[in-house]
């Protein structure tokens, strides 16, 4: 995890201060990525924590406040991890690829973020991010860091196919960041969705 400007190749791909829920312009994966059956290739990434492969959506952005999945706030073909908000001065999405084809990984880091309705500050900040896994086309939700908040560090993981449909991690809407605050990954969390 890191702070501020993009660094070693990661790119910022969606800015910080955003009061409301907002959408990323549209994002494209260097390979094909199958999600319920179905190729895709670009994507959207919302300030609350969303990866939706419904780049078409009419939907606004889902709010900061997470509820249960499925939600009709919530596009068709997307990955939550709703509940965290970018209100902050230093908060942003950024994105990498790791790896060589045909085994490449592209990470959405939400960098910096708040839970809720709380915003990150110098003593406060969660690092979360979406994985999106080239052939195996496997999904990972990585709970990296927490900082700070003594209140509640909740966010409903998991992923949805339609407003009826979705799979959601155990615990969720009221999912609690299990990662403590070292910068080191023998705390992180993560939860695996495998296609099929």
């Amino acid at each position: 995890t890191f702070s501020g400007a993009s660094f070693f190749g990661w790119d910022s791909i969606l800015g910080p201060s955003n009061t409301s829920a907002v959408w990323s312009s549209i994002q494209t994966l260097p390979f094909n990525f199958t999600f319920n059956g179905q190729a895709y290739n670009q994507y959207l990434v919302s300030s609350s924590g969303i990866v939706t492969f419904d780049i078409l959506t009419s939907l606004p952005a889902p709010g900061y406040t997470r509820a249960a999945l499925p939600n009709a706030a919530i596009p068709d073909n997307s990955v939550c991890i709703w509940g965290l908000n970018s209100k902050g001065f230093n908060d942003e999405v950024y994105t990498k690829t790791f790896g060589n084809s045909p085994n490449r990984q592209v990470w959405i880091q939400f960098n910096s973020f708040g839970y809720g309705n709380t915003i990150s500050d110098g003593s406060n900040s969660a690092f979360w991010s979406i994985v999106l896994e080239e052939t195996s086309n496997n999904i990972y939700l990585v709970d990296m860091r927490t900082v700070g908040f003594t209140g509640a560090k909740l966010v409903s993981a998991g992923i949805q196919i339609d407003n009826s449909t979705a799979i959601s991690v155990l615990g969720s809407p009221n999912l609690v960041a299990l990662a403590g605050s070292g910068n080191a990954t023998n705390d992180n969390s993560f939860y695996q969705f495998t296609e099929g």
